[in-house]
């Protein structure tokens, strides 16, 4: 049976579910029931269900609350959700079919009104499409026609070929091409996303490493713990007139000639450069404050490896004590983010797991648990807090508030910077939060575009302690630097003492980007990065943008001085000038 034609039914009436199920049964539907989230989830993670039949109310969880998860789920969003209800209670149905409901029915009814709406509901433009997988090399992928004639060249054997895919050009999952035409390739991987989302190829070819860049056209997959099939709709460009020649001619001829204006050398790698991620490492002499770039990359590099994305994507589906692991949110050097479902108090939540790379060096776990301490030391509106620590099959994690929204670097890589009224209200709201940082004796030591968070409904988190430490703690024999070149302070990267100076030095090389698109320092390499901030004077702010205010320009700037002697000393003093800045910048209402 197709999988279009696979029902859940989640309803608590077992009498109901009794009498209604023979019914779609003899239509030709398989029925999955369930009573609660838990189960529900777990149906859908081993069945391939095309429809939703939902009562008001679940077990576990209001059938409100249901949808609005499954419709944030990129993975499950396209199934359709109907509501079938009592009589006795109707519930809310207009914000159901706001969250996305695509049917709404009081029992009880006839069965023959029910089947007739049931197929209705699995001919609703929310349902995804079905696509067959390719079945042989090289073929096209779902859905897709292959072109009317083959190569005139012996293809590359696509089943020898190992390719790597990314989203963002820092993190890349392995990948195995199962199929492409000259619009569209289809690879097999644990990297999900939904349509339309960008991703990167990246081919290993005699010539070099190619970069093809595309989106995503469609996703098929059976179970969360497998790899994903999916098709990817590739930009024509010449990088990939290069790699589709590859595939189809085996190097046996040269490429046609790229078109005039385009590159006819291999495309660069993007991210090939880290230094937006955090980085750590031990000085090799503890005697001397200099740091080795390429020790820097070295280390860096390091934290790729793919053995955490594939540990993350091994506990999806699992339970963590009170919490079910849902999906991956994101990783980074310390550990990864998945967004779970807490089962006793019906609440998501943000799941931090320590990274398979570090979870078996005792130094980590333990920073790793200190982070979780610094957090609940911390209570204020626009720090995101921390609910629970625990170890569940000897996995490490902690769960915290789930922050539904963008990052700051999620915002300047859409739109380029905020707009000036915006950026300084964020501006003063970070200073608020790192106050109460800094009166709780805790240094951040990672504060970057990354780490700041708007939601949904425009409030503003800080998040990611990773990396923070209590300046109330003796430091231990071997002294770990870490952070993000880009917004590190020069202390930082000399490896000296920290105080909340230092986090004074990384907001204002923060909102420097924030500010006008672009951070105080760049360079391809991360040991010119990092001299810059040691040596080179700031280019003023408002040279970068007219329109920024010379005062402002001057605030940011001092809280980027070298010497930290000559920085703001608390944050509060900065978002008092911040404030004046902002109410003669607010035009008058009259």
């Amino acid at each position: 049976m197709s999988a279009t034609n696979e029902i859940l039914l989640i309803n608590q009436d077992k009498r109901f579910r009794a009498s209604i199920t023979p019914s779609l049964q003899a239509a030709g539907y398989t029925v999955h029931a369930a009573t609660a989230m838990r189960n529900a989830l777990s149906i859908l993670t081993t069945h391939p269900v095309g429809l939703i039949v939902c009562d008001q109310t679940l077990d576990d969880i209001g059938g409100l609350e249901f949808l609005g998860f499954i419709k944030k789920d990129p993975l499950r969003e396209n199934i359709p959700v109907m509501f079938l209800v009592p009589l006795k209670d109707q519930g809310r149905p207009f914000k159901l079919f706001e969250l996305g409901a695509v049917d709404y029915l009081v029992y009880p009814l006839d069965s023959d009104m029910l089947i007739g709406r049931i197929g209705e509901a699995f001919r609703s433009p929310s349902q995804a499409p079905s696509a067959e997988k390719p079945e042989t090399a090289p073929s096209a992928p779902n859905g897709v026609t292959a072109p009317a004639e083959p190569p005139a060249a012996t293809p590359i054997d696509i089943s020898t070929i190992g390719v790597e895919v990314s989203r963002d050009g820092l993190l890349w999952m392995p990948g195995k091409i199962k199929g492409f035409t000259d619009q569209i390739i289809s690879v097999q991987t644990s990297l999900f996303g939904k349509k339309g989302v960008s991703l990167m190829i990246r081919f290993k070819q005699p010539e070099g490493v190619f970069v093809v860049n595309g989106r995503i056209d469609t996703i098929v997959f059976d179970d969360f713990q497998k790899p994903a099939d999916i098709d990817i709709l590739i930009e024509q460009d010449d990088s990939w007139r290069r790699t589709f020649h590859w595939l189809t001619h085996g190097g046996d001829t040269a490429p046609d000639a790229a078109p005039p204006g385009e590159a006819s050398q291999p495309a660069p790698v993007p991210g090939a450069s880290e230094i937006e991620a955090t980085i750590a490492l031990y000085p090799e002499e503890e005697e001397t404050n200099e740091i080795s770039g390429e020790q820097l990359q070295q280390k860096a590099a390091k934290k790729k490896q793919s053995y955490d994305i594939r540990f993350y994507h091994s506990i999806i589906g699992k339970q963590l004590d009170n919490y079910r692991v849902i999906t991956l949110i994101g990783a980074g050097s310390m550990g990864g983010v998945l967004q779970g479902w807490d089962v006793a108090l019906e609440r998501e939540v943000a799941l931090k797991i320590i990274s398979f790379e570090l979870s078996s060096k005792e130094e980590f776990r333990e920073l790793f648990v200190k982070e979780a301490r610094v957090i609940s030391k911390l209570n204020h509106p626009n720090i995101a807090q921390i609910y629970n620590i625990g170890c569940s099959s000897d996995i490490l994690y902690y769960a915290m508030e789930f922050v539904d929204g963008l990052t700051l670097k999620d915002v300047i890589a859409r739109y380029r910077k905020l707009s000036l009224q915006k950026g300084l209200a964020v501006l003063i709201t970070v200073c608020k939060a790192l106050e109460v940082v800094y009166q709780n004796s805790i240094v951040h030591r990672d504060i970057k575009p990354a780490n700041i968070m708007i939601t949904h409904s425009g409030a503003i988190k800080l998040v990611d302690f990773g990396v923070a430490h209590s300046r109330d703690l003796k430091p231990s024999g071997k002294h770990l630097i870490m952070g993000t070149p880009l917004y590190m302070s020069p202390e930082q990267i000399a490896g000296l003492t920290l105080d909340h100076r230092s986090d004074m030095y990384s907001l204002g090389a923060t909102f420097y980007h924030v500010l006008c698109g672009a951070p105080p320092f760049n360079a391809k390499e991360i040991n010119d990065v990092l001299d810059q901030h040691l040596n080179a004077s700031i280019p003023p702010l408002w040279k970068r943008d007219s329109k920024i205010p010379s005062q402002l320009s001057d605030v940011i700037d001092k809280m980027m001085a070298k010497d930290p002697n000559d920085r703001y000393q608390s944050f509060k003093v900065v978002a008092d000038e911040i404030s004046g800045l902002r109410a003669k910048a607010t035009p008058n209402k009259t």
